[in-house]
């Protein structure tokens, strides 16, 4: 069994008397690209600060390679590369020369085999020499993600990575956080409000709403819920219905008065509807439905409203 990389143990956090983040608890591992999703204000660069020590947990546990952030906390950061919120690069230097100072600064010898391997990893081997005051905004990001990965770090934290990028921007930045993590075996932590760059980018995602972690899962899986079919039904009396269709069989769920059937396909609604009709119960409205990820992320973070 894999051993994470990092492991957040029941986290929280409190700034006076308004709790942050809700006893939050979860596991990264290496070579997969783990999305952390929720809208904005959601928690998740508080929870990102907490895990790289720039603030301090009020309860709970953070490890990284074994080692407690606040207790062992230079080893942990030697196991850590990221960019929170936007890289600093010096525009006057080049990519190469910014790459070359940082290099300098860290805390172990880094050789200029690595430096040139990582400007080969984010594809800035044909513009590295030029001044970073004329790259676009994505070849920023790249340089950023490079140096973050100069001292071979275990985990790899990007906060928004792809935030003010344009489409062709977004996608560049999308594939070698997938490169890195798939072929370099690193584990990579990406926050983000986007729920399609989320889709395309992770391995798995877990989705946040007001400091609480809702749900963790596999995007495969998500992606299989998505191609589930559904009815939508407006019945009287709700309950009596609801217990009728699971006594039938059905795999059924309630939300508020409206009742969803998971169906195989469009035949099955009228089955549906003629067993209500013909058991007595009034059926009002029914509707086919197709889940997706938009419906689940948004019915979650409703729950939570």
């Amino acid at each position: 069994m894999r051993e994470p990389v990092a492991q957040i143990k029941n986290v929280k956090k409190k700034i006076g008397k308004k709790t942050i983040i809700h006893d939050m608890s979860l596991d990264i591992y290496p070579g997969e690209v783990l999305g952390f999703l929720g809208p904005n204000g959601a928690g998740k660069t508080t929870m990102i600060r907490m895990l790289v020590g720039l603030i301090s947990t009020t309860k709970g546990d953070i490890y990284i390679k074994g080692n407690h952030v606040k207790r062992d906390f230079e080893k942990a950061m030697t196991e850590v590369g990221g960019i929170i919120e936007n890289p600093e690069m010096y525009g006057f230097l080049s990519g190469y020369d910014n790459l070359k100072h940082y290099a300098r600064l860290a805390a172990k010898p880094i050789s200029k085999e690595r430096i040139n391997e990582v400007v080969e990893l984010v594809g800035l081997k044909n513009r590295i020499g030029e001044k970073v005051r004329g790259y676009s905004l994505g070849m920023k990001q790249r340089l950023g993600i490079a140096q973050a990965l100069l001292h071979s770090p275990s985990l790899l934290i990007l906060d928004e990575p792809t935030n003010g990028l344009d489409p062709a921007g977004i996608r560049e930045i999308r594939e070698y956080i997938r490169k890195i993590a798939h072929e370099e075996n690193i584990a990579v932590f990406v926050s983000s409000h986007l729920l399609s760059e989320m889709q395309l980018m992770c391995d798995r995602v877990g989705i946040i709403q007001h400091g609480k972690l809702l749900r963790v899962e596999k995007m495969d899986t998500l992606l299989q819920e998505e191609q589930k079919r559904m009815a939508q039904l407006k019945v009287e009396p709700v309950n009596e219905v609801v217990q009728y269709l699971k006594d039938q069989t059905w795999n059924v769920h309630q939300e508020k008065d409206t009742v969803y059937v998971e169906i195989d396909d469009s035949e099955d609604i009228p089955m549906i509807a003629t067993s209500i009709v013909g058991k007595g119960y009034h059926l009002y409205q029914l509707d086919e439905k197709h889940i997706s990820l938009e419906n689940t992320f948004l019915e979650l973070t409703k729950e939570e409203s």
